[in-house]
């Protein structure tokens, strides 16, 4: 999956990957697919993962789940969900303090 969407093709990719049930166990699957999700314009997708790993955030990443938040509110933005994407990004810029 990592192969295709690094050459560009992130839908082969979330069909590669499939759907992914979030869980601490399954971290970086639900990381890597809210990536490619965001990357294939699968915007539900992408919050779905995203707001999952703001809400579990692991030191090693992120501690506060600021990276979380700013992808959120970028696929918020993409889906056209302005207000939701404003929220998603003052999350952001909070957490980043």
């Amino acid at each position: 999956a990592m192969t295709q969407y690094a050459s560009g093709d992130a839908a082969g990719a979330l069909a590669t990957i499939g759907p992914v049930t979030p869980s601490l166990r399954e971290y970086d699957f639900v990381l890597a697919r809210a990536e490619i999700a965001l990357a294939a314009r699968q915007w539900d997708d992408a919050i779905t993962g995203f707001t999952w790993v703001r809400e579990h955030p692991r030191a090693e990443l992120a501690p506060n789940g600021a990276f979380a938040a700013f992808r959120l509110g970028q696929a918020y933005e993409g889906a056209g969900r302005r207000d939701e994407a404003r929220a998603a990004y003052a999350d952001f810029l909070e957490r980043w303090k």
